[in-house]
């Protein structure tokens, strides 16, 4: 049996390898603590503004890897493309699917619209990795694991990965969150 993630596409799988690996890429909106609660991540606050529209209000000066400031724009764009890359096995478009509208309000502001109530939105957004929207916009899966487009917010940078063997990773300092103490990492594939 192989381990080991299938795509460095963030949206591509939903398969442990590979979220575990995108998660250390890219950023969620929340992040859910040892109970299971949802806690700020790439949105500081959540709320129901009504019992079919949620507002997020996101966190200021958070940088791509590249340095491109991320905005709710990252966020609206994720949210389209997550349930629409080509080929996906295992995708997730299920996690987003209960939204019908997408608003933004401003660069740090975003209002969704479900058909009807849906109280677990933000517990399903935890799960979809944000892109940058100006890096995603026409990329392809091939552009992620080649490493053009694996520029995310998340607490390591994409060096490189090399399919049935290793992915390598560097620390990025530029983190909204403590740093990892680990300045560079390396995924091996688990053949067992």
């Amino acid at each position: 049996m192989q381990r080991e993630t299938g795509s460095i596409d963030p949206h591509f799988s939903l398969t442990n390898p590979s979220v575990g690996a995108a998660r250390h890429v890219f950023d969620t909106l929340a992040h859910p603590d040892e109970r299971q609660r949802m806690r700020p991540a790439l949105a500081l606050t959540w709320q129901a503004v009504t019992p079919t529209e949620w507002e997020y209000r996101l966190r200021p000066n958070v940088r791509f890897h590249d340095g491109a400031p991320f905005t709710a724009e990252d966020v609206a764009f994720s949210l389209a493309r997550a349930p629409n890359v080509p080929g996906v096995v295992g995708g997730f478009g299920v996690m987003p699917r209960q939204i019908t509208g997408i608003r933004v309000v401003d660069p740090l502001t975003i209002r969704l619209t479900t058909a009807t109530p849906f109280p677990l939105m933000t517990e399903h957004l935890s799960a979809v990795p944000i892109v940058s929207r100006a890096v995603g916009e026409g990329a392809q899966t091939a552009d992620y694991n080649s490493g053009k487009s694996a520029i995310g917010t998340g607490p390591f940078r994409f060096v490189s990965w090399t399919r049935g063997d290793r992915l390598r990773l560097t620390r990025n300092d530029g983190y909204w969150a403590p740093v990892a103490p680990w300045s560079d990492v390396t995924i091996k594939a688990y053949h067992g």
